[in-house]
C-alpha cells in the first residue's frame, strides 16, 4: 500500500475536531507508543542503516499481565518500515507492515541483528475517517505539540492519482481552518533531533 500524507501544527484542537466531525466519522481515541530501531548494513554500497518502527497501540492496563509468550492481550504490536519520498510538503510512502505475535522472540531476533535503539515517541489523540477513504488524526506528540495528520491510502497510484490525493489532503486542512503555512514538512524524527 502507498500512503500519501501530510501533517500540520494546530493551536485550536477543539475547532479542528469540530470541523472534522462535520466532514468525517469519529472512530475513537488513539494512544501509539513508537520505538525506532536501526540495523547497520554490512555491504559497503548500502546506506548506513535500515530503520524500522515497533508500534504498540493502546496501553496495557495495570491488571493486564503479559502472556507466556511475552505479549499483552490488550495492546496491538506492529512492525513498520517505509520507502519514503517527499513531494513538496507531502510524504508518499510505500509501507510494509506486519504484526508481532511473540514480542520476546522478536526482540531476541533484533538483538541477533544488532539492532540499535534510535528514539521513541508517543502520540495520543483522536482518529477520524471519511466515507471516501481519508483518515485524519488529531494528535499530541510529546514534546512537540499538537498536529493534524491527514492521509490517503492508495494502491500504486500514478501521477494523476497522487495529485488528486494531495488535493483531498489540502481540502481537509482548508475545511479545518488550518493554513497551508502550518504544514510541517519535516518528519518527527528531525523535529525530535533524531
Amino acid at each position: 500500500m502507498v500512503e500519501i500524507e501530510l501533517k500540520a501544527r494546530i493551536t485550536d484542537r477543539a475547532s479542528v475536531e469540530a470541523a472534522l466531525l462535520r466532514r468525517m466519522h469519529f472512530v475513537g481515541t488513539i494512544d501509539k507508543h513508537d520505538e525506532y530501531w536501526a540495523v547497520s548494513y554490512l555491504h559497503a554500497s548500502a546506506p548506513v542503516s535500515f530503520r524500522f518502527r515497533i508500534r504498540v497501540e493502546g496501553s496495557p492496563s495495570a491488571g493486564d499481565a503479559a502472556g507466556s509468550d511475552g505479549t499483552s492481550s490488550s495492546a496491538r504490536r506492529v512492525v513498520t518500515f517505509k520507502e519514503k519520498t517527499v513531494d513538496g510538503a507531502v510524504e508518499i510512502n510505500q509501507e510494509y507492515e506486519f504484526g508481532i505475535d511473540n514480542e520476546e522472540a522478536f526482540r531476541t531476533f533484533m538483538s541477533k541483528l544488532n539492532a540499535q535503539f534510535v528514539y521513541a515517541k508517543r502520540k495520543r489523540g483522536t482518529r477520524w475517517e471519511s466515507d471516501d477513504g481519508l483518515i485524519a488524526e488529531v494528535v499530541d506528540v510529546e514534546p512537540l505539540g499538537c498536529f493534524l495528520e491527514v492521509e490517503c491510502v492508495c494502491d500504486s497510484p500514478d501521477r494523476t492519482q497522487t495529485l488528486a490525493a494531495k488535493q483531498r489532503l489540502y481540502s481537509v486542512l482548508e475545511a479545518c481552518g488550518v493554513p497551508v503555512s502550518a504544514i510541517e514538512p519535516r518528519p518527527y524524527s528531525q523535529l525530535l533531533g533524531k
